[in-house]
């Protein structure tokens, strides 16, 4: 009930593309089952105060990059709970702890990664500043539990780089509340998996075995990391993270856009459902029937995003540093794109980057101006489909790539 009153609400959860034609309770009812799954099948840490103030000392040197590997993770799904919290934020975030496991179905080669606000202490914080009568308080403790949702995203392998994690530029906005939370997540597995940190495996209480019991964990003890120097930890990390970096070097594509931002159903602004009444009544159906139109463009994009996290920034930048080496009313060959996504390492499977390759290239097109899209409703349906796509004069088309859409033409 929870999870759907909050996607009911507009609460971004990340998804596969093809779970945005699912009823709010069916997506609410998969991503309860995904992050159940996850937890079960998690191995469980618990990070002590030095260590917490090692991995927060790596989180705040942005000269520190972070590649995520397959290898880096300390096991494929785990939780990490900090005895202080790895991240302040004034939207809610007292981040304690984050839950992992393996990508979901249509991402490309990744990790699924949560992070989580300690309830006591943000619903403490707000009735102390007066935003939250206590009445309200004691309710939202029992709603919500210990711990409450924060971000839930795809985290790409290296050589994709996630922005926060290679930063290239001063953050803002939402990057700049969540560089802390994911820099420190990824420095505690660096601790983990290098052995950074002394470990040391303990019951877990009755009230959290209970609990373990209840959601069937594989593991029911705790793996507590410590450390004696923070200061001796925190320089141990970042060697090991300017060693990781260095074996990937050049090929590192960092500074990612937050590839986790990437949804389906975003569509252009000006269309966003929340600016319908800016219109007059009379004339609301018009961005709706944008919306309608191009829903299955925008699905297409949101799988290609999952498969190849970042891969439109990238080819935007090819762009650029490639102008002139084809014709002018070209978004991208189709061939140079296949290319860059072997380039990257995203090349798993050489026919289905080829058939990939000629879809991204047409969503680059359409992107590139803003998703256009010519309803064309009021002119008799052709007989040959083929008619509508002015072909034979591609320099003449006003932008890259329209979505032609005739509402009278039948299926088959």
């Amino acid at each position: 009930m929870l999870v759907a009153n909050q996607l009911t609400q507009g609460l971004p959860y990340t998804m596969p593309a093809h779970w945005h034609h699912l009823s709010v309770a069916e997506q609410a009812r998969g991503l309860v089952r995904a992050e159940a799954r996850r937890i079960a099948d998690a191995r469980l840490y618990a990070f002590d105060d030095n260590a917490v103030s090692a991995v927060r000392s790596v989180a705040d040197d942005l000269q520190v990059q972070l590649p995520v590997t397959p290898d880096l993770l300390p096991a494929p799904s785990g939780m990490i709970v900090f005895t202080s919290p790895v991240s302040v934020s004034a939207d809610e975030g007292i981040i304690t702890a984050a839950t992992w496991g393996p990508a979901m179905e249509g991402f490309g080669d990744g990790v699924h990664l949560s992070w989580w606000t300690d309830t006591r202490a943000f619903i403490a914080r707000e009735v102390a500043s007066g935003h939250l009568d206590p009445a309200e308080a004691e309710f939202r403790k029992r709603t919500f539990g210990p711990l409450m949702l924060h971000v839930d995203m795809h985290l790409p392998f290296a050589p994709l780089m996630d922005g926060r994690l290679f930063p290239v530029a001063e953050f803002a906005g939402a990057d700049r509340d969540s560089a802390p939370a994911i820099r420190a997540i990824v420095a505690a597995w660096y601790a983990l998996t290098h052995q950074l940190v002394l470990v040391r495996e303990a019951r877990a209480d009755m009230e959290l075995g209970r609990a373990l019991a209840a959601e069937k964990a594989k593991y029911r003890g705790v793996l507590v990391a410590r450390a004696e120097d923070p200061t001796a930890l925190a320089d141990a990390l970042a060697d090991q993270a300017h060693a990781a970096a260095g074996r990937f070097g050049s090929r590192i594509l960092g500074g990612l856009s937050s590839p986790d931002r990437a949804r389906a159903g975003e569509g252009d602004e000006t269309f966003l459902p929340s600016r319908d009444e800016e219109l007059e009544p009379s004339e609301r159906w018009l961005p709706q029937l944008y919306r309608d139109a191009v829903r299955p463009l925008e699905l297409l994009e949101a799988e290609a995003q999952q498969r190849y996290p970042g891969i439109f920034d990238h080819l935007e930048e090819l762009r650029v540093r490639e102008y002139g080496s084809w014709p002018g009313w070209c978004w991208m060959p189709s061939s140079r794109v296949a290319i860059a996504i072997g380039d990257l390492g995203l090349a798993k499977d050489v026919d289905r980057t080829l058939q990939d390759a000629i879809v991204i290239a047409g969503l680059g097109a359409w992107r590139a101006r803003r998703r256009p899209a010519i309803v064309l409703d009021w002119l008799p349906a052709p007989e040959d489909r083929a008619e509508l796509c002015p072909s034979e004069v591609p320099d003449k088309l006003p932008v890259f790539g329209v979505e032609l859409v005739h509402t009278k033409i039948q299926d088959g």
